[in-house]
């Protein structure tokens, strides 16, 4: 367990979880029926797995063994509901654009998965918003959230909204009531806010250090990502060359793009790919003028512990990864 500081200060910021949830358990895949039922048996002396645990929370898999799984990190999202009104004890696999590879590839028997809790929302901002509400005189309808897209079409905004009895609510754009999945902030992506009148909150949190490589398929159009480390993430060394599967050119034409918010300002960047073939840094792009770069040159070169971006891709890329800082 680690300690982290989130901190938002501007008008609008992307920022990242570089922590997980600590397990719930460990379990080892005995048997799968119908393609997403799995029989299980607990492998930890330490903590033993109960499907009682998943109870009003938001939960996904992971396969963490053994070390030659040719799924190994890979993430499925679990059904509670199906789970729990189930009476044999047996796990239930949710269909989800979110999972990070097929069921066939990770529902594997001998497969060993730790169980998580997705970090949500209102585990994260909902006192603070309360208080903010009831104390600060702060509009709930104020608060805005951009949160990774469920259906994997686009990047979902939220506003709170709070009931007559002061019970806090997530609503969509279209002013239907979020589900908690869908206020889930997957590991490996990002979380746009936007507090209000007041600024963004300093939040103390605590979590497990990631250590292994985190596959994250991206879509075509924008991602919203933050490295899912606590370490400052060095463009071209521990993520964003060519090996990550970044499209790059000489001129900032038909490629990828990493956007960074700071309050009401943002900035472009692209892989500048040097005339003989050769990866360089992130430069600005011009705002003004698509296909050429912001002159004097700029580059990005570091992205700080904890910030989320934009990623513009121009082809999905279902394999990409995230890995640990390099030494």
């Amino acid at each position: 367990m680690v300690p982290y500081e989130l901190c938002a200060s501007t008008e609008f910021e992307i920022v990242g979880l570089p922590l997980q949830r600590p397990e719930l358990g460990f379990a080892k895949i005995l048997s799968v029926q119908q393609q997403q039922i799995i029989s299980w048996e607990s492998v930890s002396d330490l903590q033993n797995f109960n499907v009682s645990m998943l109870k009003g929370k938001e939960c996904y898999l992971e396969v963490v063994a053994p070390a030659t799984h040719p799924a190994l990190g890979h993430r499925l999202e679990i059904d509670e509901f199906a789970t729990l009104a189930r009476t044999d004890n047996k796990l239930v696999i949710k269909i989800s654009t979110r999972n990070s590879a097929s069921l066939s590839a990770v529902l594997v028997s001998g497969s060993e998965i730790a169980i998580r809790e997705h970090i949500d929302l209102d585990s994260l901002f909902g006192e603070t918003i309360k208080n903010q509400v009831i104390h600060g005189k702060q509009t709930a309808g104020s608060h805005r959230f951009f949160v990774p897209p469920e259906n994997g079409s686009q990047i979902i905004e939220l506003t709170t909204y709070f009931t007559p009895k002061q019970k806090l609510l997530w609503m969509t754009s279209e002013g239907t009531i979020a589900s908690r999945e869908l206020t889930t902030i997957p590991i490996g992506t990002g979380l746009g806010l936007k507090f209000g009148t007041f600024r963004g909150p300093s939040l103390g949190i605590t979590g497990d250090k990631r250590t292994t490589p985190l596959p994250l398929p991206l879509q075509e159009g924008w991602n919203i990502l933050s490295y899912p480390y606590p370490a400052d993430m060095r463009l071209g060394v521990d993520w964003g060359g060519t090996g990550s599967g970044i499209l790059g050119a000489t001129h900032p034409a038909n490629v990828d793009l990493i956007q960074i918010h700071q309050g009401s300002k943002k900035a472009t960047y692209a892989l500048e790919i040097t005339s003989s073939g050769i990866p360089s840094r992130w430069r600005q792009v011009h705002q003004g003028r698509v296909g050429e770069w912001k002159m004097p040159a700029s580059y990005l070169d570091v992205l700080p512990v904890g910030q989320g971006f934009l990623l513009w891709k121009v082809k999905a890329d279902s394999n990409h990864r995230f890995h640990p800082p390099k030494t």
